[in-house]
């Protein structure tokens, strides 16, 4: 590959604080941002450049990124981008104050804080501050994203079109969305529009058009993880691949008190690929029922002989025992210690026919890995990402130290909760842990790491702290982007303040971070790192032999 060699986070010559900013290969503005600072503070002045115009390219409409980047050269660098970073400057001004939307956004009434922003559109039709506030009020609304009437015409165009591409994406309409997207990049390349582009074409068969965008966004961006990660899948079919569990499987699930859930989820799962078996044992599915008062009991009766009486059965406990104790008694039963393979299955979650073969095809490519789990996306607004390939980083603030022995001994990475998901996370590579919504094990390598901490009850991280444990043992997760499963309920808003589970969420946190000290907590950073460079570094080989071989 061409440019492959400069500012690659394999690169030696990039310093540990870029590297490390630049390995989560997100397309996040706030984590472009901060790869920026890295690379600022250790002199490299073109790539800050290069990544706060990424920053930018990820939020077209927010003037303060757009004047961020001129600032630091962008406009040099870019000098195709240039009338476009100019006008999203100019354009952008902020009020003096709004406190009306911004209580509206505090309480998080998010409609009638639409209908607040289209009224403040309506009387400054010209100010992009407000079209900025509203698109981030309904990004998961494709028909009130179509009101923001950017102007098709003059600098505007390529962000106009692309927002309409990601209406048109989020509604549904991949075809006319790809189209929508084509237009925007023949008015300006912005690379994050033609990855985009990738995924829709990607799913649509169109494999060699996908890996052609790909390619000319990673020669734009040689730095950025997330694409190399995808044209490599792309390019060796990683993306399609299936695989078999030999030696048997257990799909282990759990539920209180959600019989629609739980029915829906086993009506998904029977018409999965779970059978027939692969050699050497037979899949069998089990749910513990966590001592629900509803209809749970008689949902669940009706799947033994849907499933057949030797595929599926139900543990009853008379109370809510949490989540980590759950997965501890599951673990234990007789169809579990059968079974070569554990997976773990939320209640709520709608999983695709192929999902077992995809994280088969997973472990097969990292057999060594200690767990293997997906990408989650909203169940309601499929575009959007809820989970994805988690890091450890250093933290950013309240870190603890001498003077704050209970601050944060790390922060996690993770996927903004709403952000539309473009295909950026389709991929396959070890990281730091993986969401437990769907997670595959080999069951002694789970037995080996040892239960789950039921001082995480009733849930909530303890997930988290298991893949810790791994990574303590040397140990890596491995992440199956390529396995996409709708989940039925919105994470994050009830975690968030002021939501039910704010108080459990901040406790577990505040345990998970005592439970480790410093060095264990850096020994786990370093050793997802390693990988992930490893395997970084190895794709990176690869995509530059097969560039040198040619056609």
């Amino acid at each position: 590959m061409p440019q492959s060699h400069v500012h690659l986070p394999t690169d030696p010559a990039v310093p540990d604080a870029v590297r490390n900013a630049l390995l989560p290969g997100g397309e996040r503005k706030s984590d472009l941002q901060r790869a920026a600072l890295a690379a600022a503070g250790a002199g490299r002045d073109g790539l800050c450049a290069a990544l706060l115009f990424a920053a930018f390219d990820a939020a077209p409409l927010e003037g303060p990124a757009a004047a961020l980047a001129l600032g630091r050269g962008a406009g040099d660098a870019f000098p195709e981008a240039r009338p476009l970073l100019e006008a999203v400057s100019a354009a952008f001004v902020p009020p003096e104050e709004d406190r009306y939307a911004a209580r509206l956004k505090e309480r998080g009434q998010g409609d009638a804080l639409r209908r607040c922003l289209l009224g403040r559109m309506e009387k400054a039709p010209d100010n992009l501050y407000w079209k900025a506030e509203y698109l981030a009020a309904c990004r998961r609304d494709p028909e009130a994203m179509e009101r923001l009437e950017l102007p098709e015409e003059g600098p505007f165009r390529p962000v106009a079109l692309r927002l309409r591409g990601d209406a048109a994406n989020l509604g549904g309409e991949p075809e006319r969305a790809a189209k929508l997207y084509e237009r925007s990049l023949e008015a300006l390349f912005l690379p994050w529009t033609a990855t985009r582009l990738a995924g829709l074409l990607l799913e649509a068969g169109e494999r060699r058009r996908a890996a052609d965008f790909l390619r000319a966004a990673l020669r734009a961006r040689p730095w950025h993880a997330g694409t190399l990660l995808r044209l490599y899948d792309a390019v060796h079919g990683l993306d399609e691949r299936r695989g078999r569990l030999e030696g048997g499987a257990a799909v282990l699930l759990y539920t209180w008190n959600k019989a629609e859930d739980i029915d829906r989820t086993l009506s998904f799962l029977a018409e999965s690929f779970l059978f027939p078996d692969a050699p050497g044992g037979k899949t069998a599915v089990v749910v513990l029922d966590n001592g629900s008062t509803d209809a749970t009991a008689d949902v669940l009766a009706g799947y033994a002989d849907r499933f057949g009486a030797d595929r599926f059965r139900t543990v009853s406990l008379p109370v809510n025992v949490g989540a980590p104790a759950a997965r501890n008694l599951l673990m234990r039963t007789p169809e579990a210690r059968r079974a070569d393979w554990i997976v773990y299955l939320d209640d709520d979650v709608a999983p695709p026919k192929d999902w077992l073969a995809r994280l088969a095809a997973a472990a097969e490519a990292f057999p060594e890995a200690g767990v293997w789990g997906c990408r989650v996306v909203d169940a309601y607004a499929p575009a959007v990402v809820q989970s994805s390939d988690l890091f450890l980083t250093e933290p950013t603030e309240h870190a603890a130290g001498p003077d704050n022995p209970f601050g944060r001994k790390f922060d996690l990475t993770r996927p903004e909760i709403g952000d539309l998901d473009p295909g950026a996370c389709a991929y396959l590579r070890p990281c730091a842990s993986v969401t437990g919504c769907c997670h595959l094990f080999r069951r002694e390598r789970l037995l080996d790491c040892g239960d789950f901490d039921i001082r995480f009850s009733p849930s909530q991280y303890d997930d988290v702290d298991h893949d810790i444990r791994l990574l303590l043992s040397g140990t890596t997760p491995v992440y199956q982007g390529h396995l996409r499963i709708p989940h039925f309920k919105r994470t994050g808003r009830e975690g968030r303040p002021g939501g039910a589970a704010f108080d459990l969420g901040f406790a577990n946190q505040f345990k998970l971070h005592g439970k480790y000290d410093a060095g264990e907590m850096r020994r786990a950073v370093e050793t997802a790192r390693k990988a992930a460079l490893d395997d970084l570094r190895a794709k990176r080989e690869a995509l530059a032999a097969m560039e040198a071989s040619g056609p």
